[in-house]
């Protein structure tokens, strides 16, 4: 274990790539109760969650063949939108809690930050920054906002690519996520010029996951170029000369039995303890636009 210690957050004392341990019951009858409900979960989502991938990823394969991109957009949009949200809720996500950081004071100009956050804030061409905890932030981030995703590049050869992201589709993404194969430096596209793409294609806003890989809860990694480290975002020469407008979200996975938290693992036996879980819970704090 001492080999994980380089990685351990010395403010928390947690380690990002170790997943969080399953709590069971010491109880012999709880353990057996506990059993036989996960079975029964298990029994009646699975069937159904393999529908609404395979739905979910025929309607994408279907709208991506659509020329024109103000006929395609919508269609992209309705299908995350439904097909996204009904594998969250049958992976046990019945509610998910989303919003502004809530303050126990509010000033005068922190009121208007108070409701839903807008959608005009994530039009395209817009920039999303989030953190990266498991596969299940993709889908909520393709349910909301139907983004394009970028990924900073791990081990970049040259400076020149630690300014460029590999753009990747919601499919593309959960794969990175879940198994974090070998990168190719020949798809990386100057962040400058993806924005000017997403904006030009009506792609949605660009989503970057800045930390490279899915970290424990509260262990947030060092941020990757182009987002972290000089010359930033700040100093990246943007088209048109105008900065996109950004927006910052940070996910959070309460739990008390399993984390739904994947850093590192099977996914296929992440997933199957997710079903097993009755109801499981997500948190989404956006952050306000000068903390972004």
């Amino acid at each position: 274990m001492e080999k994980f210690r380089t990685f351990e957050d010395p403010a928390t004392g947690i380690m990002p790539f170790m997943p969080a341990k399953v709590v069971v019951p010491k109880n012999p009858l709880l353990r057996l109760l506990r059993g036989l409900v996960s079975l029964v979960l298990v029994a009646l989502r699975l069937p159904f969650l393999i529908v609404a991938v395979v739905l979910v990823a025929t309607n994408s394969l279907l709208v991506s063949l659509i020329p024109i991109p103000f006929l395609r957009r919508p269609l992209h949009r309705l299908s995350d939108l439904i097909g996204c949200r009904l594998i969250l809720f049958l992976l046990g996500f019945w509610w998910i809690s989303a919003g502004w950081e809530q303050k126990k004071t509010v000033s005068a100009r922190g009121k208007a930050e108070q409701g839903w956050p807008p959608c005009s804030d994530a039009s395209s061409g817009s920039l999303l920054i989030a953190n990266s905890c498991s596969y299940l932030d993709i889908l909520y981030l393709s349910f909301r906002f139907s983004p394009t995703y970028g990924i900073p590049l791990r081990e970049a050869s040259s400076p020149k690519l630690q300014q460029s992201l590999v753009p990747k589709g919601l499919f593309g993404m959960l794969y990175d996520t879940a198994f974090s194969p070998r990168q190719n430096e020949k798809a990386a596209v100057p962040i400058a010029d993806l924005v000017a793409r997403c904006r030009a294609g009506t792609l949605g806003p660009l989503c970057v996951l800045p930390e490279g890989l899915a970290s424990q809860e509260g262990a947030m990694l060092p941020f990757l170029p182009p987002v972290g480290g000089p010359p930033g975002l700040e100093g990246t020469a943007w088209p048109g000369g105008a900065a996109p407008r950004c927006r910052a979200l940070v996910f959070r996975y309460p739990s008390r039995h399993f984390s739904p938290c994947f850093p590192c693992g099977s996914a296929t036996w992440h997933v199957l303890n997710l079903l097993c879980q009755i109801y499981s819970r997500m948190d989404v704090v956006f952050l306000p636009p000068r903390a972004a």
